[in-house]
């Protein structure tokens, strides 16, 4: 297993992950200029994932036996990084060859196991995960949404809120309540048909008119025995593991950094276009940027030696969102006329990040209790 992002397996591997990258991606990708949300974008994004699984990239650090290359996670962050380079298009098989196929993986039955990883890997089917709700918010351990037991099966009524490409899915795995106990032992995972009968999804429309979530409502919706996921009192240590192990938590830093990069380059060309020679804060944001990158790169080495870097990639989630708003905030002051509309959507759309995946009051809570050991205050 690859230790460092520059020993010689790891320019191997990027050297030729590049070259595959640069020929595989659509001529109709490369000359689409429309937005990422339609419906010919997600054609062409479903149709990458089915060429990232055919050239063999599809679960790089999945184990070999459930059809992956058995690699580790600077493979799978190498691979990312070239394809954002290089302008890929985003594949909808994010959730399902992370979160819900390390859960299944480790947590599934054989039978589970047989039936979804398989369709998972090739995306033939693509998942959304039911985990946030209203009134829950970063706190998963509050969630309303119950499992309760019948003939057959469970019966699942509650809601989901903020559930990224459930406009598309086949599947949810959904996090629901299964007994009264104490917080963080009462929760169960349950795979739920996205057409079950009374599942309804209704999209969200954001503040910058993007609509990227839905939300789930889940009205007696049946779910059959064999769909349950393990010990139904250990949802929150099932979502947890897929969260840190197969959400690509690393991999999705180091792309969120090349987001934060490539709107500072941006920044620096409106500058020189209204003429303004003050670069002061650019390069203050740039500075920060790049101490962010080298972050990034030691907590996935790391995270390839088999550390636990929880705390420090709670961190990086942290410094990643609000940098970047600060990126797009200083975009917003400019002022440039000719991408006055650009900024604004970004800056709209920047807010969320400190939202999603934990809010930053909430990392803020872990980070000092549980990284720094600090008492706590409630």
């Amino acid at each position: 297993m690859l230790t460092t992002f520059d020993d010689d397996r790891a320019r191997r591997f990027r050297q030729e992950a590049r070259e595959w990258i640069g020929a595989a991606i659509p001529d109709e990708w490369r000359a689409y200029t429309g937005p990422v949300g339609s419906d010919e974008a997600l054609k062409i994004r479903h149709g990458w994932d089915r060429l990232v699984y055919d050239g063999g990239y599809a679960g790089l650090s999945w184990p070999e036996e459930f059809g992956g290359r058995g690699l580790g996670v600077i493979e799978e962050a190498i691979f990312l990084e070239e394809c954002a380079l290089a302008g890929a298009p985003e594949g909808l098989s994010r959730i399902g060859r992370g979160l819900a196929g390390s859960v299944l993986m480790t947590f599934g039955s054989k039978e589970q196991q047989a039936r979804f990883l398989d369709p998972i890997l090739s995306a033939e089917e693509i998942w959304c995960e039911g985990l946030s709700e209203p009134d829950a918010g970063s706190d998963l351990a509050a969630i309303q949404t119950t499992a309760t037991p019948v003939d057959g099966g469970y019966r699942i009524d509650g809601h989901k809120v903020w559930t990224s490409y459930a406009h598309y899915a086949q599947f949810c795995m959904v996090l629901a309540k299964t007994n009264d106990g104490r917080r963080h032992h009462n929760l169960g995972v349950f795979v739920a048909d996205m057409s079950d009968p009374g599942l309804t999804r209704s999209p969200i429309r954001q503040m910058n008119e993007d609509k990227d979530f839905n939300e789930l409502t889940f009205d007696g919706v049946m779910v059959p025995a064999e769909r349950a996921v393990g010990d139904l009192t250990q949802g929150w240590r099932m979502v947890q593991h897929g969260l840190r192990v197969g959400a690509q938590g690393s991999a999705n830093s180091l792309l969120r950094y090349l987001e934060i990069r490539r709107q500072l380059e941006a920044a620096r060309v409106c500058l020189a276009e209204r003429e303004r020679t003050d670069l002061t804060a650019l390069e203050w944001l740039e500075d920060e940027a790049e101490l962010l990158r080298f972050h990034i790169l030691r907590v996935t080495e790391a995270r390839a030696q088999g550390l636990d870097v929880g705390g420090e990639a709670g961190i990086i989630k942290l410094v990643a969102s609000e940098l970047n708003q600060r990126v797009m905030r200083l975009g917003m002051d400019i002022g440039c006329p000719a991408h006055e509309e650009k900024w604004r959507r970004l800056y709209l759309h920047s807010h969320c990040e400190s939202i999603a995946g934990g809010s930053s009051e909430m990392l803020r809570n872990i980070i000092a209790t549980r990284t720094l050991g600090l008492p706590r205050s409630w």
